[in-house]
């Protein structure tokens, strides 16, 4: 049943893209008796090998890229320092053949926001402020 239901949800991993069920992302701990005993909380990469939380693997794939890509960019530009874990090439690749123009060019454009602005934090200061205006003069686009 626990199977099933994790062979039925698919998720992305942050770090290559690689697309797959969260079975295959489950770190198995033990084989007892013909039975799976896995984690609950942790998840590997079967491409890339990298290992996070379930929840951070679950957030991602209910996230729109432009969320994806505020996470991603604002982890590599800023305290966790993601740079060193990322398979560049398999993420370009990825990023081409699984996704559409649309939102590969946002992933990219939310790259240079934050490389012009040196940083999530003027980034993130600069959209607040650009919501508050939206409210106070009810513009919508």
């Amino acid at each position: 049943m626990l199977k099933k239901t994790l062979e039925a949800t698919k998720v992305l991993c942050p770090y290559c893209m690689h697309y797959g069920t969260l079975w295959d992302f489950s770190v198995m701990l033990k084989r007892k008796q013909g039975k799976h005993l896995i984690s609950l909380a942790k998840c590997e990469c079967p491409d890339c090998g990298r290992g996070y939380l379930k929840k951070t693997l679950l957030g991602i794939a209910e996230m729109t890229m432009e969320e994806y890509g505020e996470w991603f960019w604002g982890a590599n530009f800023n305290k966790w320092g993601i740079h060193d874990k990322v398979s560049w090439d398999k993420l370009k690749q990825r990023l081409r053949a699984h996704f559409s123009y649309e939102d590969s060019q946002m992933f990219w454009n939310i790259y240079w926001e934050f490389k012009d602005a040196g940083g999530r934090d003027q980034t993130r200061e600069d959209k607040e402020a650009f919501e508050e205006y939206k409210k106070m003069y009810g513009g919508e686009k």
